[in-house]
């Protein structure tokens, strides 16, 4: 695959704490509080090539091993010079977890290129916050129960 796609973004961004109230189950209470937070993989190319889609690969070690994570290819734009934007949310991820991923692009002839260096996401806790905020948050308030209780 003639390489002419380019300029690549990855952001990562985490959704929101949610607990599911609606299981009784005593397996499902110790799912209760956790959290679901994502990772959103967002890529823009200037121009493809025969350009059939993306995958996307994760990891928890910056060396891998990888893992592809996507069901299906993501759909690319064939050839084109316009710019085209692309994203995938990981869902299935841990809190206070880094992990790191890279994309792949596929040709029409079924050759697959890594497109992207491996870009690393800040580990995020279920409050939606990353977790160094908590760990500030968590000092402070450590820091005010001291202060009444020395009271």
């Amino acid at each position: 695959m003639k390489k002419v796609l380019a300029a690549i973004m990855i952001l990562f961004t985490s959704l929101i704490a949610l607990s599911d109230d609606s299981k009784e189950g005593s397996k499902d209470k110790a799912k209760k509080n956790k959290c679901k937070i994502e990772n959103k993989i967002k890529w823009t190319t200037a121009s493809e090539f025969n350009n059939f889609g993306f995958n996307v690969y994760r990891s928890t070690n910056k060396d891998g091993p990888f893992e592809k994570i996507n069901k299906e290819p993501i759909k690319g734009a064939g050839t084109t010079d316009v710019e085209h934007s692309y994203e995938f949310i990981d869902k299935n991820i841990e809190p206070e977890t880094v992990y790191y991923y890279y994309i792949e692009s596929i040709s029409l002839e079924g050759k697959r290129e890594k497109f992207s260096p491996v870009i690393a996401s800040k580990p995020k806790s279920c409050n939606g916050q990353p977790a160094e905020k908590n760990k500030e948050n968590d000092k402070q308030k450590d820091k005010t129960k001291d202060e009444k209780q020395q009271k």
